[in-house]
């Protein structure tokens, strides 16, 4: 018998199962795009989360190839914003003396054998030319790019702004037509005429496209401040109220992504709703929405509050002095604690919880289980307000619903019950279950300058990621307040750089301000190994199985927490990383470990740990 550990024995289990992309690069790199290495896993990055996302939302094979190389253009034209992007899995040449970047990557789709794709990155003066028919092709965002069918011409001269034909790319309108129809949209739902309206275009994030509305009223001839302005006593007009219209940018058609799209804008709806609700943090209300395709914009949309300020993530930061940038780290100190004061069930926060007042708990539903009887998995309202309980019945429940189909995957559920025994032992499922911002980073807080010691936080934003999870969850250290500018991309997002010495002096002060300005539980929860491993181990909780990746994560966070705490009794086999061959998949038993295999586990363990294990699992 030949035991299926490896990733591509795992990819063959199911016909449903898109493998992840492998990375198979061959990057061409100039000064101005920065290291090889680090462009190179910059894309990497990126193409593996536009793969588990196209993995999650979209059935359809031919679908998922249509939206993997579209949202793999704007993720990484969002990564490098002066180049143009195309990904293309057909016959090219791309010539000429401009920077470019090649990366090479494929997965074995549901149907027909593996599909691999280029994303190639350029700019001026370069040519890319497309041969052969068919395939998959998205052309690109960049700027000064002349396209003329599947020839794109672009010149030494390349500015910021994205070309028309990166808006067209996503089946959305150029912003200089498409402003009209906000514009009448405004005007109509505002009850404003034209020239009370203003849009602007912004910059969108993956998910949304966003455009600004502001709204300015001018006084009524009998109103007391028409009266002061026409006796040059005040303003002519208000100042105008400023509003964020967001619709998805999905590029896909289909009744399942129509249910996909309503669905997730019903869930930012819904999140942003419940924090602006019930915390004091400047958080956008939402004004409207609409969760139907039967609106002007033919999808849903939501229209929100804008919030004054400047993203930390852009150059904001990098303006500040010392002082300043110690005032924005003492108020990003206390947010995970105030956002992680709704308590709750475990999981994504209800729809019903809108027509809740804020004094009431909130409702939760709990994460879609897996069900091996339904078309899709299943939801229903969370009961679990113990953080162990939680692990340990999401444990149980994706073990048995690999049980004899993907049996070989059963050990991996085991060895994460196990972890979470040993994390209740150790004091970190102490405590309740909490909201969590879920991406509580600097691209999503906005900040104004009031003085050179003093700086706002004006807004809290992007709440898509949001849930209610044990409070491990909610206290990641914001590192980024102390990690070197010059570091690694593939590296700074990483949690074990929490854990790395400052190397300069601005570094070492902007870390004490947070040690000053945490409690004991906020220290341990971030910068503790076994809080960073729960935080992955939640992660592949949360979804289960579905890409190599999760498998590899799951595979690394087995292997650390064994490496911490072999007492434990926890191990990756040493074939676990082996990559089979065809042959040895097509004449492998796809069975679970033995009995006695799953007791030499156990031995190794505390007796009350294996009896609560197996009386759970077993």
């Amino acid at each position: 018998m030949v035991r299926i550990t490896s990733v591509l024995a795992f990819l063959a289990m199911g016909a449903s199962t898109m493998a992840s992309p492998t990375p198979d690069q061959n990057l061409v790199a100039r000064a101005d795009i920065g290291d090889k290495a680090s462009a190179g896993a910059a894309v990497a990055d990126v193409v593996g989360k536009v793969y588990h996302l196209v993995q999650d939302m979209i059935d359809d094979d031919i679908k998922r190839r249509q939206f993997f190389t579209q949202k793999v253009v704007q993720d990484v034209h969002a990564e490098f914003p002066n180049y143009n992007i195309v990904v293309c899995n057909v016959g090219y040449k791309l010539g000429g003396s401009g920077d470019s970047l090649i990366h090479k990557t494929s997965y074995k789709a549901k149907i027909g054998s593996n599909v691999s794709f280029d994303v190639i990155i350029f700019k001026g003066p370069n040519t890319f030319r497309r041969w052969g028919d068919g395939g998959y092709e998205n052309l690109p965002p960049g700027s000064a790019a002349n396209i003329d069918y599947s020839i794109i011409h672009c010149d030494e001269d390349q500015g910021d702004e994205a070309s028309v034909a990166a808006t067209v790319l996503y089946e959305q309108e150029p912003f200089d037509t498409f402003q009209h129809t906000v514009r009448e949209f405004a005007m109509k739902h505002f009850h404003r005429d034209s020239s009370e309206v203003t849009i602007e275009k912004m910059k969108g994030g993956s998910y949304n496209r966003v455009i600004g509305i502001n709204i300015t009223s001018k006084p009524k001839t009998t109103s007391f401040h028409w009266l002061k302005s026409y006796l040059g006593l005040g303003k002519t007009t208000e100042e105008p109220k400023r509003y964020i219209l967001r619709i998805p940018r999905m590029g896909v058609e289909g009744d399942d992504v129509d249910d996909i799209q309503r669905k997730d804008m019903e869930r930012d709806v819904t999140t942003m709703t419940v924090a602006e609700s019930r915390l004091p943090l400047p958080v956008a209300k939402v004004e409207s929405y609409n969760l139907t395709m039967d609106n002007v914009f033919g999808r849903p949309y939501m229209i929100q509050t804008r919030h004054p300020g400047r993203n930390l993530a852009n150059d904001l930061w990098k303006d500040l002095n010392i002082e300043q940038k110690k005032c924005v780290a003492q108020k990003i100190t206390n947010l995970a604690p105030i956002i992680a004061s709704i308590e709750g069930p475990t999981g994504d926060v209800a729809f019903e919880a809108l027509s809740l007042p804020p004094c009431e708990p909130v409702r939760v539903n709990a994460f879609r289980a897996p069900d091996k009887h339904a078309n899709e998995p299943t939801s229903k309202p969370a009961t679990e307000l113990d953080p162990f309980d939680y692990l340990l019945k999401r444990c149980k429940q994706w073990y048995d619903f690999e049980k004899g189909d993907n049996s070989f995957l059963e050990d991996f559920w085991y060895k994460f019950a196990v972890i979470t025994k040993s994390l209740e032992a150790r004091g970190f499922l102490e405590g309740p279950c909490v909201y969590v911002h879920g991406d509580l980073k600097p691209h999503n807080i906005l900040a104004e300058v009031r003085s050179e010691t003093d700086v706002e936080i004006t807004g809290i934003i992007d709440w898509d990621f949001a849930v209610i999870a044990p409070e491990f969850m909610a206290y990641r250290a914001p590192f980024w307040l102390w990690t070197p500018e010059d570091m690694n991309r593939a590296e700074v997002d990483k949690e074990a750089t929490a854990n790395i010495e400052p190397v300069n002096e601005e570094g070492r002060a902007l870390k004490e301000v947070f040690l000053n300005h945490v409690s004991e539980k906020y220290k341990m929860f971030a910068f503790a190994p076994e809080a960073m491993l729960a935080r992955r181990m939640f992660l592949i909780l949360q979804e289960g199985m579905r890409s190599t990746w999760n498998y590899e994560e799951a595979e690394s966070v087995i292997r650390e927490w064994n490496e911490l705490h072999p007492e434990d009794g926890i191990r990756v086999e040493e074939s676990d990383s082996d990559v089979a061959s065809d042959g040895e998949m097509e004449d492998a038993e796809l069975v679970p470990d033995t009995e006695s295999d799953r007791e030499m586990d156990c031995s190794g363990s505390d007796d009350v740990v294996c009896y609560e294990l197996q009386h759970v699992i077993m």
